[in-house]
């Protein structure tokens, strides 16, 4: 495979997402508009991080060795990125995929009149909490990607997976 110039690109195209570009009809404009939804995203975990006691930093060259080592979290990002142009729920996935644990959520709809979405984290090291929220009916489709399980007939959100093609 030809690896195009762009990195961003190539990324997009080696975890299998290549239909994001697609869906522009002009890979050049898909690339620009996702690497600014990509640069916001990472402002945002700088600025949502910047005092946390224990902090990853999020940014092209951590994302391109997630690619090297963890594929499949890649590609769920992207799949995120293909749901949801909103920094903070970008941010909210990135954090599940590092191993954060959803401690809560709350939704709430109305037809024709309301959707809020509010997620607290936990980081599974820290303890450290983060929230996040969204007013954006689209998000809600980034909750089926949460993995659904029961322990000791408990319910537990648990992680961040990337869903089949």
């Amino acid at each position: 495979m030809n690896v195009p110039v762009d990195k961003f690109e190539w990324l997009i195209r080696d975890s299998g997402q290549a239909w994001m570009l697609d869906f522009w009809g002009d890979a050049a404009h898909a690339v620009q508009t996702l690497r600014e939804t990509l640069r916001r995203t990472y402002d945002a975990y700088e600025h949502r991080f910047k005092d946390a006691p224990v902090r990853t930093h999020f940014n092209d060259d951590v994302l391109f060795q997630e690619q090297q080592s963890n594929p499949h979290k890649v590609k769920a990002f992207l799949q995120a990125m293909g749901a949801t142009s909103s920094p903070d729920m970008l941010v909210m996935v990135w954090r599940i995929l590092q191993g954060d644990i959803i401690r809560a959520t709350q939704m709430r709809y109305e037809y024709e009149r309301l959707f809020e979405l509010s997620v607290e984290l936990e980081d599974s090291l820290t303890e450290f909490g983060s929230r996040y929220s969204s007013t954006d009916i689209n998000d809600a489709a980034l909750l089926r990607h949460w993995g659904i399980i029961k322990m000791d007939n408990q319910p537990i959100f648990d992680g961040f997976d990337a869903l089949s093609e």
